[in-house]
């Protein structure tokens, strides 16, 4: 290997490892940005304090100025005896007034810096995390928009119930009825396969024993969305987790239905209006007909 070659494999290494650098600085630039501003601000508030502290040592010499020129002014003339009118007296003290403004911003000059750097660290990094959390909705509605067209194409082809069937892995098995009365049940194999469909089983506290009372339940519960969503206008898919009395999801506060949404379906269904769908647990496996992300549908 001659000397160009291991130049180029250098500066190539170097060039690399300097651009995976740059790389988690840029990754990590809301952390550091947010935790320069607060080192700042503390920083910018021990020098106003220490700037406080010497503040009437700075405009002291500057106020005795002033008191002199106001009673030059009273006695007409200066201590040396030469004549001093109104006019002089403005002129010397709006100097002196300037000079001691001068002072006291280089007295406090450390501080404001400081403390307008730290708000500049702060923005920036509120800054780059909303345009990180924007990137992000658009990239997840397009993705899940993408997702939603898919099934709609694979339902048109096959059917609804058997798309769903096929989306959470379901199959027909044999079971046994509320009073005993053996029955065919739709069950899934898996637990529910996306972010929304959650288990309507015993750990949930309005669930009951009978499979005909919970439902009925649901169907109430379904049927009090649908109006909620006509009347109101939109609903979050954690207002419907609470009815159901489920707990919230991070993803249940930014997706729902929106009345109007030319994406969306236009009504609310919690994956019963085909038949219920049981996990092995007997559990009812409930799936939302989400329009996607609608913080900016609202």
């Amino acid at each position: 290997m001659n000397v160009g070659n291991i130049l180029n494999s250098a500066k190539t290494a170097v060039t690399s490892k300097a651009g995976r650098s740059l790389l988690h600085v840029q990754k990590h630039s809301p952390i550091l940005l947010f935790a320069a501003g607060g080192v700042g601000a503390v920083t910018s508030t021990v020098l106003a304090c220490k700037a406080t502290l010497r503040l009437e040592e700075t405009t002291s010499d500057h106020n005795d100025k002033l008191a002199d020129i106001e009673s030059a002014v009273e006695k007409g003339e200066t201590p040396s005896g030469r004549p001093y009118s109104s006019a002089d007296g403005r002129r010397d003290a709006a100097v002196v007034r300037v000079r001691k403004t001068v002072d006291v911003c280089k007295l406090y000059g450390p501080a404001i810096l400081v403390g307008g750097l730290s708000v500049a660290a702060l923005t920036g990094s509120h800054v780059i995390l909303s345009k990180r959390n924007t990137g992000l909705m658009a990239a997840y509605a397009a993705l899940d928009a993408g997702f939603r067209d898919y099934r709609g194409r694979v339902a048109n082809r096959v059917g609804v119930e058997e798309e769903r069937d096929l989306y959470l892995n379901a199959e027909d098995r044999e079971g046994v009825d509320d009073d005993g009365t053996a029955v065919i049940k739709k069950v899934a194999e898996v637990a529910p396969g996306t972010f929304y469909a959650r288990v309507f089983d015993k750990s949930v506290a309005p669930h009951q024993d009978r499979n005909e009372h919970n439902e009925f339940f649901l169907r109430g519960v379904q049927s009090y969305a649908n109006d909620m969503l006509n009347s109101r206008g939109h609903l979050f898919l954690n207002e419907l987790y609470r009815d159901l009395g489920l707990s919230h999801t991070k993803a249940g506060a930014m997706v729902g239905w929106v009345k109007g949404n030319r994406e969306g379906q236009g009504f609310i269904d919690i994956g019963i209006n085909n038949g219920l769908v049981f996990n092995g647990d007997g559990g009812i496996v409930l799936d939302f007909n989400v329009d996607g992300v609608i913080l900016d549908l609202i």
